[in-house]
């Protein structure tokens, strides 16, 4: 590897260490590479169509009013959510973000047997290790991640498990569940056993729905979601969970009430605006579009494999070479990737790429055929895909 990308990629890993197993933020790239670069934060796994409507509707608020003062309790942020997913309000509780919510649900446990579909977002098993047995069921890549069904349930009555969660669509790896399925997990468990659902990317997928409405029947499922990834407003910290109302009473007595800030109560009110969701629907779509254009480019290639994704990312293998193509994306194309080194559940080299617009997209596309053809890449000197 040549010596400046050696350099940046030993200056990423310094900074990826401080943050765990969680990337380093793009203000915190922007200070390796240069703050005069403007970065494609390819790590970004939200909407950019949507944040671009989202800022349009939000500039017209009294900023003024939203940051000066004390917010409202969040109740009222649970009924803008509740009035647009059409959910009961006393079965919604909001987060800042889903992060908090999935916090909160993680550090409870106590001595429990949690079973994990691998690999999974990290914070699942980084929360609860150590104090609960974690039985990990691992995804086979060679049938792209997908979990085998039957196979799952077996794991749950053999190992006579408390807790189960699952992130649908999954993140890292992109693959999903249908809502059939997540059904028939269900209906296997017992009622003392406790089922978590986090739908942080659903909207992005064409083959699975959420389960919401079907857990409102019944005392043993939480479904988490994130407002965050859909409108492209991760700066605001918004997520809630569709859970029974006696787990959501008691979860307000350890706190929640005052979580919202002011930009979130805002932004919860255009989710009972006509006009603001109709344009999101549209914005949506072309979102869509985008992502599966993508996913025919980097299909094109043949220097790696694409794994199916019903999210808003793409999981991608090479035989080697990915902190190097890392690097090289950073260093001389300004793109920032995730890299998935040391990922529990990966066997491999991985690197995770977000779908953003056609033109970030189009520009990520070419910068990895410059690369992938380039003069290094034939001789070998720091790059050999499979």
């Amino acid at each position: 590897m040549k010596s400046r990308t050696a350099e940046l990629l030993s200056k990423y890993k310094s900074l990826k260490r401080n943050n765990g197993n969680h990337s380093p933020s793009i203000n915190e790239i922007q200070r390796i590479v240069g703050v005069e670069k403007k970065i494609i934060d390819a790590c970004y796994l939200c909407n950019p169509y949507a944040f671009e409507l989202s800022y349009k509707f939000l500039s017209s608020i009294d900023f003024r009013k939203a940051i000066k003062y004390y917010p409202p309790q969040n109740s009222v942020v649970a009924s803008n959510i509740a009035e647009y997913r059409n959910l009961p309000l006393q079965n919604v509780l909001v987060g800042n973000g889903a992060i908090e919510i999935i916090e909160y649900f993680l550090n409870s446990f106590e001595n429990k047997n949690i079973l994990l579909p691998m690999p999974v977002f990290s914070t699942y098993y980084d929360l609860t290790c150590g104090h609960n047995n974690l039985i990990y069921h691992i995804l086979d890549k060679n049938a792209d991640f997908c979990l085998d069904i039957d196979d799952f349930i077996y794991k749950i009555k053999k190992n006579h498990i408390d807790i189960i969660c699952i992130v649908n669509p999954n993140n890292p790896t992109g693959s999903s569940i249908s809502l059939d399925n997540l059904v028939k997990i269900h209906q296997s468990m017992t009622d003392t056993q406790l089922l978590i659902i986090d739908e942080s990317f659903v909207e992005f997928s064409k083959k699975t729905e959420s389960i919401e409405s079907y857990s409102l029947n019944f005392s043993n499922i939480i479904v988490i979601r994130s407002l965050s990834k859909e409108f492209g407003i991760a700066g605001i910290r918004l997520g809630y969970a569709v859970l029974p109302e006696n787990i959501k009473i008691k979860a307000l007595k350890k706190g929640f009430l005052w979580n919202s800030n002011g930009l979130a109560v805002e932004f919860s009110k255009l989710l009972t605006d006509k006009s603001f969701v109709d344009e999101y629907k549209r914005s949506f779509q072309t979102y869509l579009n985008a992502r599966d254009e993508f996913s025919t480019q980097l299909s094109s290639f043949s220097s790696f494999k694409v794994y199916p994704s019903e999210s808003s990312f793409f999981l991608i293998e090479f035989s080697e070479g990915s902190e190097e193509l890392f690097s090289h994306l950073l260093w001389d194309h300004n793109i920032y990737v995730r890299l998935m080194e040391n990922r529990m559940g990966l066997d491999g080299e991985f690197l995770r790429i977000a779908s953003l617009t056609r033109e970030e997209n189009s520009k990520i596309f070419n910068a990895l055929n410059e690369i992938i053809t380039s003069k290094y890449i034939t001789n070998g000197e720091y790059l050999k895909l499979a």
